[in-house]
């Protein structure tokens, strides 16, 4: 075995409250998350964990809901992408849920495991495997990278990096936002017999000392990096940044096993972000806009649909940008009939009938909009390029034609005031989404915005922020406040849910309107955290799970 692939740990719900509880003063984090988890018999819950509560108490049955059992589409990619270099590679899809198999693999003593980062804000989680596979194979590389590692790339400086990679503990690092080349090229390197020489190799932090004994060269082009301390912990080999064809390195989907993708599943079909709002980062990380050939997209989706997807994820982030590409797509998708019920980011641009009758027939299920804000202003200062009134016509038509349409808000964004948010409960009220989430601003000192703090006086950093107008104790409240006012759309949180949990349940054939009366009684549950009251919902409870366990077939 050259690669064990391995995904998500979710680390503990309670450790992750207890852990934020410590700053709640100075930060909006805690207050923020308990609007999105409710408390159950004295334990914080979110969405999916209820469910699987609810149903062991009521009905001694396991359903097992976890979003993570959705497949790791970077980990699809990896393997897809090594094996086509002929590696031979495993995929460990979640941790917490192949934590079994991860062990027997691992106690081959396979040449290397990687570790992806997508989806971590610290490096708690990935501690913790790099000391369980540490504890099953001693003599394994352990490779850390993903956007996580990226990220602490970019933000530290080289000596608090050095630190946090002894920290974490793992072997070799990869710093680059792609990867997967300087992972073949390592794995190659790994493979040959003799003392290993990384001198020739690219976006590399590796160990002088690896803990598995490797004998490593010391290399003439790199350089060792050194920690606050001064010991040379790591060498750091040059860097290149890498631009991989999508066209070129598809997903071959009939090589991944079918219990990781099926029935729902996850697609990209462009790297990168066209738009740059000065709140996210991405664009930045990712490099320029590329998009895959609609006749590669035709193939990964036969492939799929052939295999057993039925409901598919656009993880893009402008799926319908441009106009004329989303219309050849979704032809295409009706002219195969392939049939999937899919769900999609989607941008309120200016767009005709016949597009949104397009979505109907090509079998759009839900899209994730992402407003932001009602106020011009405020769009214009996340620099969005978008129109409150787009939106409004938007969300009418796809409500006409039974679309789900799921709304995101960023609250407290510089330049919001109390005005503003009653602006955008206006908006919400008078709209009528299926579906609503609420975030409140997250200040990244490497995203955009960072240029234009003076002019907005802002101050801070992460969810600990003031600027001219707000600061985060007022934006809680605001969220706070909007969960408590808006009476048509319903509140989802986003935290281990959103569209992707909304389709992810569709898949488990759990129908769309006992999915919005679940999440209108957590939506009560919710409100009941926040105002303590709004009654009990156990009869409710005890009617959705009976809808729930008949639709999913549990009782037969």
């Amino acid at each position: 075995m050259d690669c064990i692939l391995v995904g998500y740990h979710e680390i503990d719900l309670q450790s992750i409250l207890s852990e934020n509880e410590k700053s709640k003063k100075w930060s909006g984090n805690y207050r923020q998350m308990k609007t999105k988890v409710v408390n159950y018999n004295g334990r914080w819950v979110h969405f999916l964990e209820l469910l699987n509560v609810l149903f062991e108490e009521k009905y001694n049955i396991s359903p097992s809901f976890r979003m993570m059992e959705l497949p790791n589409l970077g980990l699809c990619y990896l393997k897809s992408f090594l094996e086509k270099r002929n590696f031979q590679v495993e995929i460990i899809n979640s941790f917490d849920q192949n934590e079994e198999k991860l062990i027997k693999l691992l106690k081959k003593n396979p040449l290397s495991v990687a570790i992806n980062t997508t989806f971590y804000l610290d490096s708690k989680p990935i501690i913790k495997l790099v000391r369980f596979m540490r504890k099953y194979s001693s003599s394994t590389v352990i490779v850390v990278g993903g956007p996580y590692i990226y990220d602490m790339s970019q933000l530290l400086d080289e000596s608090s990096l050095i630190y946090l990679f002894g920290k974490i503990g793992a072997d070799i690092y990869i710093t680059d936002s792609q990867g997967e080349s300087s992972l073949a090229r390592l794995l190659d390197e790994l493979k040959k017999s003799g003392p290993k020489d990384f001198s020739n190799l690219t976006n590399l932090y590796y160990s002088k000392n690896f803990p598995s004994g490797l004998h490593v060269i010391s290399e003439p082009a790199g350089r060792s990096a050194k920690n606050d301390k001064g010991s040379n912990a790591f060498i750091r080999s040059p860097r290149c940044v890498e631009d991989n064809d999508l066209d070129k390195n598809l997903i071959d989907w009939e090589k991944i096993p079918p219990e990781i993708f099926t029935p729902s599943s996850l697609i990209r079909t462009t790297r990168s972000c066209p738009f740059r709002c000065t709140f996210c980062k991405y664009p930045v990380m990712a490099g320029p806009w590329c998009k895959k050939g609609l006749e590669s997209l035709e193939k990964e989706m036969r492939q799929m649909f052939n295999a057993g997807v039925r409901y598919l994820n656009f993880n893009d982030d402008s799926f319908n940008v441009p106009v004329s590409r989303f219309r050849d797509i979704l032809e295409m998708m009706i002219q195969n009939k392939f049939n999937f019920r899919w769900f999609s980011f989607f941008r309120g641009l200016n767009y005709s009938d016949d597009i949104f009758d397009l979505m109907k027939e090509s079998g759009c299920a839900g899209v994730f909009m992402g407003i932001e804000s009602a106020n011009p202003v405020i769009l214009k200062n996340m620099n969005k390029k978008a129109n409150p009134d787009e939106y409004k016509k938007c969300i009418a038509q796809l409500n006409k034609r039974g679309i789900i349409t799921y709304v995101s808000i960023i609250v407290g964004y510089p330049g919001e005031t109390q005005e503003t948010l009653m602006q955008t409960i206006q908006f919400l009220e008078e709209t009528n989404p299926t579906f609503y989430q609420l975030c409140l601003f997250y200040y990244a000192q490497d995203a955009p915005i960072e240029r234009e703090k003076e002019k907005f006086g802002l101050t801070g950093g992460g969810y600990s922020w003031r600027h001219d107008t707000m600061d985060w104790r007022q934006a809680i409240e605001g969220i706070e406040n909007i969960i408590s006012s808006i009476n048509h759309s319903i509140y989802v949180s986003n935290y281990q849910f959103g569209l992707w949990g909304i389709s992810y349940l569709m898949g488990k054939g759990i129908g769309l309107e006992t999915l919005k009366k679940g999440l209108a009684l957590y939506q009560q549950l919710i409100r009941k955290n926040l105002q303590s009251g709004n009654g009990n919902q156990s009869k409710n409870i005890d009617t959705l799970l009976r809808d729930i366990a008949n639709e999913c077939g549990f009782f037969r």
